[in-house]
């Protein structure tokens, strides 16, 4: 019998695709939209914590439901026998996750560290820019959890450390009104007296645009509009204090011994206003702010009267700006910006009629810029 050879089959081989190769493109297969990573590490700070906090940037916080319940209201009812999140067991094991996903993460961060011991600044630190609205968006925070005793003292040792930097630091006059609304805000909502006067101050001298303007700002909205009325009533006196401070100098009096007769002069408003580095006089109040106005004359400057009508024969020896008076006008505006008072805006009182300002003065943190 005729044998058939059987063909044995070739095998596939590391140099023979088993397969006829693709196109890359065709081979590349569609990439999944990688998961955010969360913002901030997982912590814990408390290890035997029962509640585990879930915030909307992904990240979890281990915390203890005894200090949560200790420093907040809303916590301690949430944790009780009446809500949901109470009546669900928990322990250190299985621990009891509440979803935050309507608070702000970082600052709910902030306020979690705080309550349980920890440092303020939270786990990425504050700068001086990230600092303020931070602070301001965990103000709202104490305020909805009802946990501001447990923050205040820590917040207030907080920014008071900041309060000289802040008073050598340079804030553009347009942007001081979002810098330092953040700031009166977070003072607001935590009830730090002190420090809200401050900031307010702060924005009387230093904010050249609409008081209006903060409520636009972010975590802002929590200030009445009696601070908004108080601040344009407050800079619009200090205002109206400088122009007829200056006005009164057009008059100069003879310096001459027995001589009190005044005349008007032609040149002293040019000339004060060439020594300020002014446009004209008045300023333009919506780029000039009344802390460059104060600065500029804190310094010792003398201002001639100039010409003058002929009232008497001495009238050229008038001096309608000596070296004393800007400093004399300095210390009136100094006093006159005495930023509001907290107790005042809570009560829904106007400024004017506030019964503190012997208190406010006697305990006001001072700006050493325009201090004389």
């Amino acid at each position: 019998m005729d044998t058939v050879p059987i063909k044995a089959e070739q095998l596939p081989t590391s140099e023979q695709p088993t397969e006829p190769e693709q196109p890359a493109e065709a081979k590349a297969l569609p990439q999944q939209p990688a998961e955010p990573e969360p913002m901030y590490k997982d912590s814990v700070l408390a290890e035997d914590g029962d509640v585990l906090i879930l915030l909307n940037d992904q990240s979890r916080i281990r915390t203890s439901s005894v200090v949560l319940s200790l420093a907040s209201l809303v916590f301690k009812k949430m944790l009780g026998p009446h809500f949901f999140e109470g009546q669900a067991p928990r322990s250190a094991v299985e621990p009891k996750q509440i979803a935050l996903m309507d608070d702000a993460p970082y600052a709910m961060t902030v306020l979690l560290n705080a309550t349980h011991f920890r440092s303020m600044v939270g786990p990425l630190g504050f700068t001086f820019k990230s600092m303020a609205p931070e602070l301001a968006k965990m103000g709202l925070l104490a305020h909805r959890y009802e946990c501001v005793p447990a923050l205040s003292t820590g917040a207030e040792a907080l920014m008071l450390r900041r309060v000289n930097y802040l008073c050598l630091m340079e804030v553009d006059p347009t942007e001081a009104i979002r810098f330092f609304g953040l700031y009166s805000s977070a003072a607001y909502s935590l009830r730090l007296k002190k420090l809200f006067q401050y900031f307010t101050r702060r924005l009387a001298l230093d904010a050249t645009t609409s008081f209006s303007t903060i409520g636009e700002v972010e975590a802002c909205d929590v200030l009445p509009t009696s601070v908004i009325l108080g601040l344009e009533e407050q800079r619009s006196a200090l205002r109206e204090y400088l122009i007829a401070t200056i006005a009164a100098r057009t008059s100069g009096k003879c310096q001459t011994p027995g001589c009190s007769r005044s005349s008007p002069s032609s040149t002293f408003v040019s000339e004060i206003t060439r020594k300020l580095a002014l446009p004209h006089w008045p300023p333009p109040w919506s780029s000039t702010s009344i802390r460059d106005i104060l600065q500029k004359l804190y310094k010792p400057i003398e201002v001639p009267f100039g010409h003058s009508f002929p009232v008497c024969q001495h009238a050229n020896n008038a001096v309608s700006l000596t070296q004393r008076e800007p400093r004399a006008i300095c210390k009136v505006a100094d006093e006159r910006a005495c930023g509001l008072c907290l107790v005042c805006v809570r009560q829904e009182k106007p400024q004017s009629r506030c019964e503190h300002a012997a208190e406010l003065k006697e305990a006001a943190l001072k700006d050493p810029i325009v201090q004389v």
